[in-house]
C-alpha cells in the first residue's frame, strides 16, 4: 500500500511539473491582460477583448488602462451606456485624459445626449487645443 501511495505521489508531482512547464498554471498580469484586450480590440474580436479587460480588472478594479480599453471595446459593440461608465471611471483618476473625454463624447453623441457630448469635446479641446480627434467628433 505504501508503494502505491509513493507512486501516485510521484505521479502527481510529475503532472504538476508538466502543467507548470506547459504554461497551464501560468497567471497573466494585469498588463498582459490589457495587452490582449488592446490586440483583440484592434483586430475586431470585441467580446474576447472585453473578457480580457475584465480579467485585468479582477486583478486591479481601478486599473485605468483596462477601464479605457474595455470602454473602447464596449463602445465598438454599441454598448455605450457601459462604455460611458468605464470612461467616466478613467476620468475620475485622470481628468485630463483627452482620449477618454473624446470616446465618452462619441458615446454620448450616439445616445443622442448632445449637450453632454459637447461638454466633453469642449473639455478635451480646452486641455489640448491641437487634439484633432475632438474636432472630428465635434
Amino acid at each position: 500500500m505504501i508503494a502505491v501511495e509513493k507512486y501516485f505521489h510521484k505521479l502527481s508531482l510529475c503532472i504538476i511539473v508538466l502543467f507548470f512547464i506547459s504554461g497551464q498554471c501560468y497567471a497573466k498580469t494585469k498588463e498582459e491582460w490589457v495587452k490582449q484586450c488592446m490586440d483583440e480590440t484592434l483586430t475586431g474580436d470585441l467580446k474576447t477583448a472585453t473578457a480580457a479587460c475584465n480579467q485585468a480588472l479582477v486583478i486591479d478594479p481601478d486599473y485605468v488602462e483596462a477601464l479605457f480599453w474595455r470602454g473602447t471595446a464596449l463602445a465598438h459593440q454599441n454598448n455605450c451606456s457601459y462604455a460611458i461608465k468605464d470612461f467616466s471611471r478613467v476620468l475620475v483618476q485622470q481628468p485630463n485624459d483627452v482620449e477618454a473625454l473624446n470616446n465618452r463624447a462619441v458615446c454620448y453623441r450616439d445616445l443622442k445626449h448632445y449637450e453632454l457630448a459637447l461638454n466633453d469635446i469642449n473639455a478635451a479641446l480646452y486641455i489640448d487645443a491641437k487634439y484633432m480627434e475632438a474636432y472630428m467628433t465635434r
